[in-house]
């Protein structure tokens, strides 16, 4: 959460945002995985001539064990549990726009949960059965992540990171 955080139930806490949480996965990704390039905000697809096209999350490129010119991908979507995308995003996002330009990447997509118990981030996420409950969440998501890798030709996993307060 932010730093100004209360947690008291009359002020409550912002959660970061989803930027923040993909800055801070990459600052640990790149340290953790030997030889890779993690990137932010890659531009996956030119829209216009001009302009800020298509842009995924974090993207790790790790060169091939085997040696050669192959390179091993994992575009990763993120969002936070608030977000009103989160339950299309996979398909519509992460496989759609995302993998469907490097064939043989695999796919990310992590959601940030914070319990909103503890929130003031107002919004439908509070309503809904899926996005307000770390439990219904995660087999919501690794459904979709399950039936996307089915359909298609990429690995795509799914990812629920708890980002609650503590207890």
């Amino acid at each position: 959460h932010r730093s100004e955080c209360d947690p008291t139930p009359t002020k409550g806490c912002l959660p970061k945002t989803e930027d923040e949480v993909s800055d801070y996965l990459r600052n640990r990704l790149e340290p953790a995985i030997p030889q890779s390039v993690v990137n932010r905000e890659v531009q996956v697809v030119r829209l216009n001539t001009s302009g800020i096209g298509r842009r995924s999350d974090i993207l790790v490129e790790v060169p091939s064990a085997g040696g050669g010119h192959r390179v091993l991908r994992v575009v990763i979507e993120v969002k936070g549990c608030w977000n009103e995308e989160v339950p299309t995003a996979l398909q519509e996002q992460l496989v759609a726009r995302y993998l469907q330009q490097w064939p043989d990447a695999a796919g990310l997509y992590l959601v940030a949960w914070f319990d909103p118990a503890h929130g003031s981030k107002k919004g439908t996420w509070l309503r809904d059965t899926n996005r307000n409950s770390l439990e219904a969440l995660e087999p919501f998501l690794q459904q979709q992540a399950t039936h996307a890798a089915e359909m298609g030709k990429h690995d795509v996993s799914a990812f629920v990171l708890d980002c609650s307060m503590p207890r």
